[in-house]
């Protein structure tokens, strides 16, 4: 307020304060807004979260079967090479080729 006061352009103003051209209008808006009709406002915004809360639909749970944890568990505590720990190639028998030559679907 005191930069526009001094008859300073919004352009100018956001250049300063490195803020955009609308964010430094709706700053302002809200600022010269009187008590009630920001209060409408504020009141007006929380209706609409409130109904956007209750038409959102829960997920369901999801339900990991046993052996998958397993096969995740076994993967995770194969051993690794130092080189395989910091480059990201999977663990012996665990990559693509490995598992193709197993007969497993990738």
């Amino acid at each position: 307020m005191k930069l526009r006061s001094q008859g300073l352009p919004y352009r100018q103003i956001s250049q300063i304060l490195g803020r955009s051209i609308d964010a430094l209008d709706r700053r302002h808006r809200l600022l010269i807004m009187s008590d009630a009709a920001r209060a409408e406002m504020r009141e007006h915004k929380n209706e609409l979260r409130r109904v956007n809360r209750a038409h959102k639909e829960r997920a369901a749970p999801i339900n990991i079967p046993n052996d998958v944890w397993a096969e995740r568990n076994a993967r995770l505590t194969a051993p690794r090479t130092v080189s395989a720990s910091i480059l990201g190639d999977p663990p012996p028998g665990y990559s693509a080729l490995d598992r193709k030559r197993q007969g497993v679907a990738v």
